[in-house]
Parts: C-alpha cells; structure tokens; sequence
C-alpha cells in the first residue's frame, strides 16, 4: 500500500508503521540520513492531522536539522519550511509562521518558475497569517499574488476572490476610523 494511501485510510497503522520505521533507520542509517529526514517528516504529518500541533512541530524541526546539512534549495528543504509554518500558524504564532513561510519563499523564487502553484500556495499561506494577526494590507498583498498565479495556471477562483474583496472592505473601514477620529 502507497504511503500517502496509508496516512489517510489508516492514520493510527501507518503513525506506528513510522515509529518502527524511524527505529530501523536509526539503527541501519543513522540519525542524520535523508530518508530519516522524510520518516520524520511522515510522522510529523500524522500528528498534525491528529491536531498534536507541537509533537509534529518537534517533528519537522528534526527533519528540517538533518535537510539543511544537504537539501537547503530543495523543494523537500523547502516543504518541511512551510509545515513548520502551518504548525506555527494552528497554535497561532502567526510571527513565527510568516517567517518560516518567506524562507520557503525565497528559496522558491530561485527554483520555481513565478507561476508554479507551490509558490501560489505558500503566498496565500502567507496571506493567511497577515490576515489573522489583523495585518490586512500585508495579507490582501499576499493574497493577490497568489491569485494572480491561479488565474494564469487555472483560471478565477471565487473562494480567493471572496477573500481579497472582503480584506479590500476591512482596509477600507479601517481607514474611514483612522479619518473620523
């Protein structure tokens, strides 16, 4: 059975199948193996599916000490980068997760072409954690980046729109309360 097969069919099987598997490793590759790395890295995943925010954070801050002695322009490197900001993000360190998100970033303006949806997907993350710590300009910046990549690559999305139309009110608000006081 597929990996990704068994992480969503069977999350509590394939979280103990890792846990055996990264004893193995350990023993047959050592701790500072790629493939190590990317147990790590499966396990992290299913403890944030699971909701345990701060055990997968653990997770692929381990996977992510390993990837930066061999991986730091690969898009491994790169994924491990934004899963730390999605973990940092759910326990709102939204600080925190921005800036793990525009460390990827970087690193995928230099590989990925200025229309690949990666990129897309980690401005609008970014844009996303703008918008919950209440930094609306940032996050409609963010936001209509990552639009424009969607449009170019599959054409208007409604949700993302929504989405910027409503930060584009909230500015607009704030800006009229900034006016009257």
């Amino acid at each position: 059975m597929p990996v990704h097969t068994a992480r969503k069919n069977y999350p509590k099987k394939a979280l103990e199948h890792f846990q055996k598997a990264l004893k193995i490793q350990e023993k047959g590759l050592g701790k500072e193996d790629l493939e190590y790395a990317e147990t790590l890295q499966n396990i992290g995943y299913m403890y944030a599916k699971k909701g345990a925010y701060e055990k997968a954070l653990n997770h692929y801050k381990k996977a992510l000490k390993i990837q930066e002695k061999e991986l730091v322009e690969d898009l491994e490197y790169v994924y491990t980068l934004c899963k730390i900001g999605s973990m940092h993000g759910k326990k709102g360190s939204y600080e925190k997760a921005i800036n793990y998100y525009k460390k990827a970033l970087k690193i995928q303006e230099k590989g990925l072409r200025e229309s690949h949806m990666f990129r897309r997907e980690t401005l609008e993350n970014i844009g996303d954690m703008y918008e919950k710590k209440g930094s609306y300009k940032e996050a409609l910046n963010f936001y209509e980046k990552s639009y424009e990549i969607w449009v170019y690559n599959i054409g208007p999305n409604k949700a993302l729109k929504k989405i910027i139309e409503e930060l584009k009110k909230k500015i607009k608000q704030e800006e009229g309360t900034c006016v009257t006081q």
